[in-house]
């Protein structure tokens, strides 16, 4: 008996040894244990929870504080319906009747880092100014929650016009809710572990799935080696699903055409951000399956995106976007 007790006694602390030098050996890599990245002081929060999407846009009128010293502030108006404004003066009747033109997507299609009167959805607006164009794009949305909040769009009276789907590649890690992606959402959110649904295949056949999150593991605020077999452990669970990315992405696609189509609704792709090769692999995926599309790819510089912000475009390259997408919507409206 005393000798087992020796050997428990030593198998512990040879583990703890252990623990201690891999912990060691991970921060001299880089790896650091878990922290969340709240948000910036003073930005407001703009979204909600929504039990089928996830989350969506909180109605409101915010000033986001400059993204870098000498810029301006940003104003976003999320009006009751969860769309972002489109325009200053409210819809006239005569415009009410000619229809909507409905619009989702990310946070490229939100306008996400520019204010209203800068984003393509609102110089859209401006270009047809017969029709009511609704943004509905949502920060961190992919294909299949634009795919659900369409759903629930199109079944409200009356039936848009035209529906417009602002599309970049990382929406293909946010349909099969891969590890990296969930991490994101749960360590740049500061409400907590983020859930969000998304879409498979299972025997060719697209199938939707149940809400997701990244896991939250005990101790991993401090330890790095918690936090590291935490993600190799999330990587695992989502390595089968993360491969189908891309089949899951198109399958999403022509479901969203389908849709549309089944109700008379003219359907346009916006490409808005892609490598050149995923780019020109879409654009033959659309001749293919028919669907109507416009390349409004632009490449993103420095110079390009939001100062300070770093990832989303600037209101020049918004006026770009719209400028690529009324060539190709003027068609179908006509």
């Amino acid at each position: 008996m005393k000798n087992f007790g020796l050997a428990v006694l030593t198998v512990t602390i040879t583990a703890i040894v252990s623990l201690v030098v891999v912990e060691y050996v991970l921060l001299g890599m880089g790896h650091r244990p878990w922290t969340h990245s709240p948000l910036r002081e003073n930005e407001p929060t703009m979204n909600e929870r929504n039990s089928r999407l996830g989350w969506t846009n909180k109605p409101g009128r915010y000033i986001v504080p400059p993204y870098a010293a000498g810029e301006k502030s940003t104003l976003v108006t999320i009006l009751a319906n969860g769309s972002r404004a489109t325009r200053n003066s409210p819809v006239s009747a005569t415009t009410a009747k000619r229809g909507t033109m409905v619009l989702v997507g990310g946070s490229f299609t939100l306008g996400a880092a520019v204010s209203d009167d800068e984003t393509f959805a609102w110089k859209l607006q401006q270009a047809f100014p017969e029709v009511d164009v609704l943004n509905f794009g949502t920060g961190g949305y992919g294909t299949f929650q634009s795919l659900l909040l369409l759903e629930d769009k199109i079944a409200e009276p009356p039936v848009p016009r035209a529906v417009l789907y602002g599309f970049i590649e990382n929406h293909e890690q946010r349909n099969v809710a891969s590890a990296n992606w969930l991490e994101n959402l749960a360590r740049f959110s500061h409400r907590g572990h983020v859930s969000v649904p998304y879409a498979t295949l299972e025997e060719n056949r697209l199938t939707r799935q149940a809400s997701e999150h990244y896991p939250a593991w005990p101790l991993r605020e401090r330890f790095a080696v918690v936090a590291s077999v935490e993600f190799a452990y999330a990587r695992f669970i989502a390595k089968a699903r993360t491969r189908q990315s891309v089949p899951v992405t198109r399958a999403l696609l022509v479901e969203m055409h389908r849709l549309t189509r089944s109700r008379g609704i003219p359907f346009v792709v916006a490409l808005l951000n892609f490598r050149a090769d995923t780019r020109r692999r879409y654009m033959d995926f659309f001749r293919d399956q028919g669907i109507p599309y416009a390349d409004c790819d632009f490449p993103l510089t420095r110079n390009e995106v939001v100062a300070g912000e770093w990832v989303h475009p600037t209101g020049r390259v918004h006026s770009y976007y719209a400028d690529c997408i009324v060539a190709t919507v003027k068609e179908i409206l006509e």
